[in-house]
C-alpha cells in the first residue's frame, strides 16, 4: 500500500495533536499541583 488514504493522514495528525494535548494538560496540572504544595 503505497497510497495512504487521506482520512488515515487526518486521523494519524488528529492522534498526535491529542497525545500532543494530554502532555501539555499533564504538565499544567503538575506545576499547578506543585505551586499549590508550596504554600
Amino acid at each position: 500500500m503505497a497510497h495512504q488514504s487521506p482520512f488515515l493522514s487526518l486521523l494519524a495528525s488528529a492522534t498526535r495533536g491529542f497525545y500532543f494535548y494530554v502532555q501539555s494538560a499533564q504538565s499544567a496540572l503538575e506545576l499547578f499541583i506543585r505551586m499549590s504544595n508550596n504554600r
